[in-house]
């Protein structure tokens, strides 16, 4: 289980952008990501939890709040 914090700022974030996915799915992800990045301000941050599938969605939504 991994838990990534992109581009944290000082500030409070206005948006926080929560992310669950697989390992199997990481081409998938970091497609995503690629695309997220290139629009992402300061003031959002991007949470992503991702593991093999040995915890359910709802584990790793509460993990990112």
């Amino acid at each position: 289980m991994e838990l990534f914090l992109m581009n944290p700022s000082s500030k409070k974030p206005t948006l926080s952008i929560l992310i669950c996915s697989l390992t199997s799915r990481y081409k998938s992800l970091q497609s995503l990501m690629d695309d997220l990045t290139e629009q992402k301000t300061e003031r959002v941050e991007i949470l992503i939890e991702i593991d093999g599938g040995q915890i359910t969605t709802g584990e790793k939504r509460n993990l990112l709040l």
